[in-house]
């Protein structure tokens, strides 16, 4: 007879020997012998099997159930979020998740960084499929990462330094240059625009350099993906005031109210706009917006792409964007393409530009849903 999922009363009560009629004999011998960490838990994760190189990597002792249980508190607690997500999808129905977090092995110190890819593995007579879960240490790899960023980190924040200090200058000189004009000419309209355009300037710069030495903290919020778009649309439009380009907003599915960060998400967006509102030459051309939901290896994504299509060829090639104070058509970029790229990488996204031709480019953005 083919057993059912065991309670966990049965798995402590058992101690490591497992009746014969049990999947899991078959499976014990035969998960031992793997070069990987294998785990098989129960369809809540309350409980599981370890094979021989899962206990040695997550530090559990003994053999059989595990006892005790790496959970969700053996994990990073800036991680548990992002866990618990994945493993709700799979409950959901997901076909497989994967995930890479922290977390603390048994008597260790310090933490170690795991992937973990899941799948479900049927049960008999219609009960809750159980999980199967394959672990892969990443804890060289991430530290490799992190000292080729910080290598890379170095150089970056040099030429960004250097980069403010030249940008300044500039904006300085044109106020120093406009009041000088405005004593001569005694308040003329034009030369009091340039001194009010030299200050927000500065300012903005500031403000950008601060957010990218401090970068702020993730503020979770539920809201509306399309009411959101909407918004940040209309007031980056307004604030340009391109006659003749009529932005198009397109929102695919019914967007329900999704949990991210919303005031980073759409800064970033209205940074991506600003950008496209940039490259449009004087004959104008058009500026659209498309938001949905993607799905990724059974994890969801939000999607925003941002278009700017010019009536004549754009002055630049699509990875030019991400320069640091790329001037655009006389519009300073300053550091905003750059903070777009950094947000993206704190939430584990993806952002690219393509050339879709000599008049048109297109943005790519994708944030992971929790």
């Amino acid at each position: 007879m083919e057993p059912s999922v065991w309670t966990k009363e049965e798995w402590i009560l058992v101690e490591g020997s497992l009746p014969t009629e049990s999947r899991l004999p078959t499976f014990g011998p035969i998960l031992d012998h793997l070069p990987c960490a294998v785990a098989l838990w129960d369809p809540d994760r309350a409980f599981c099997w370890l094979n021989a190189e899962a206990r040695r990597l997550l530090g559990v002792p003994g053999e059989g159930p595990s006892s005790p249980t790496p959970g969700l508190d053996r994990i990073h607690p800036q991680d548990r979020a992002l866990v618990a997500a994945a493993w709700a999808r799979l409950k959901r129905g997901a076909p497989k998740v994967s995930c890479e977090y922290r977390l603390f092995p048994f008597g260790a110190q310090h933490e170690i960084w795991l992937r973990e890819v899941a799948v479900p593995y049927p049960s008999p007579q219609g009960e809750a499929p159980g999980i199967l879960s394959v672990y892969l240490e990443s804890t060289g790899r991430k530290v490799r990462q992190a000292e080729e960023r910080k290598e890379s980190s170095v150089t970056d924040e040099r030429e960004i330094l250097e980069g403010v200090v030249h940008a300044l200058q500039n904006h300085l000189q044109g106020i120093s240059m406009g009041l000088d004009l405005l004593r001569l000419t005694q308040a003329d309209p034009l030369e009091g625009q340039t001194v009010r355009q030299g200050i927000e300037r500065a300012s903005r710069l500031l403000r950008e350099l601060r957010e990218y030495f401090l970068p702020p903290e993730p503020r979770y919020t539920l809201q509306n993906l399309a009411a959101v778009v909407t918004d940040v649309t209309r007031q980056t439009h307004k604030h340009w005031q391109r006659q003749g380009v009529q932005p198009q907003v397109v929102c695919r599915d019914p967007l329900p109210a999704l949990r991210l960060d919303w005031q980073q998400v759409g800064k970033a967006l209205e940074r991506l706009l600003t950008c496209a509102y940039a490259l449009l030459p004087a004959e104008g051309g058009e500026v659209g917006v498309k938001a949905g939901l993607r799905e990724v290896e059974a994890q969801r994504y939000v999607e925003l792409q941002v278009s700017s299509r010019g009536a004549i060829p754009l002055a630049v090639e699509g990875a030019e964007v991400f320069t640091p104070f790329l001037r655009v058509r006389g519009y300073q970029m300053g550091l905003s393409m750059v903070l777009v790229r950094q947000m993206v990488d704190r939430f584990q996204g993806q952002l690219t530009c393509r050339k879709l031709g000599p008049n048109q480019v297109c943005f790519t953005l994708l944030l992971r849903v929790l």
